[in-house]
């Protein structure tokens, strides 16, 4: 408020003074979730043994 008033002559209208809260971002947990997920699989995979190999 203190800055509005600095620099404005005329109240503030809601708009401007008004604060909302920010919408969560579900698209970064669900790339988080993909990322953990896919570490646990490499690393289960690495551990797995190999099939044999059917031209050998």
């Amino acid at each position: 408020m203190k800055q509005h008033i600095k620099n404005n002559k005329f109240p503030p209208s809601i708009a401007e003074i008004s604060v909302y809260e920010a919408p969560e971002n579900e698209h970064l947990e669900k790339v988080k979730q993909w990322e953990r997920e896919g570490a646990e699989r490499i690393e289960r995979d690495k551990h797995r043994p190999k099939p044999p190999n059917p031209f050998a």
